[in-house]
């Protein structure tokens, strides 16, 4: 984090602010939140990007994996969402983001639980897109594809891999200009579409 603060300095930034939550600590999650807000003084885009990615072969009992996916997936995102809400309907604009998946658009194998948690996610942002308009508030839905992370790296060969920096200024342009929605790599568009006609 400190890291990432030292790069926006260098970026121009006129401050940068690091502080370290477990965001499925809801009360202090919201405190900090809060506190940030209030040293900040304005906030004009907010992403929800904490995640994490699981698979669960049908042989094994999913519960402890659903439960860290969906306090982390979902319930941190909305929290973290519905408690900077007030301050962008305030200002009658800004961006808020959440991070979604393309897994949201259909469920994946072994992966139902965190595609379920992203599709939750995706659903939530599209309504919340309509709530918020009237305000001048834009809402993103950030949807990777396959994105070259550790992770990903060790899944072994999989289609349409994207470098983690193009990646991001994907996303942060998107972000920035308020795009409804956020797709990388770009292939994984008509990919998704497809699919949700696919049996």
């Amino acid at each position: 984090l400190n890291e990432v603060a030292s790069h926006c300095l260098k970026a121009g930034a006129p401050s940068a602010e690091v502080c370290a939550v477990d965001v499925t600590d809801i009360a202090l999650f919201r405190e900090r939140l809060k506190a940030l807000l209030a040293k900040l003084g304005d906030v004009e885009i907010f992403v929800a990007n904490a995640g994490i990615g699981d698979t669960v072969p049908p042989t094994q009992d999913g519960s402890e994996h659903a439960i860290r996916m969906v306090d982390l997936n979902i319930k941190a995102a909305f929290v973290g969402i519905e408690t900077m809400k007030p301050h962008f309907v305030a200002r009658r604009g800004g961006v808020i983001a959440g991070l979604s998946s393309v897994a949201g658009f259909r469920g994946l194998p072994q992966a139902g639980i965190y595609s379920a948690t992203k599709a939750a996610l995706a659903v939530y942002l599209e309504s919340l897109r309509g709530d918020l308009s009237p305000y001048g508030v834009r809402v993103s839905t950030i949807t990777p594809g396959f994105i070259g992370t550790a992770l990903n790296q060790r899944a072994g060969k999989l289609p349409f891999l994207m470098n983690v920096d193009k990646a991001g200024e994907v996303f942060a342009r998107g972000v920035v200009r308020g795009k409804c929605y956020i797709t990388a790599p770009w292939q994984f568009i008509p990919v998704t579409w497809l699919l949700k006609f696919v049996p």
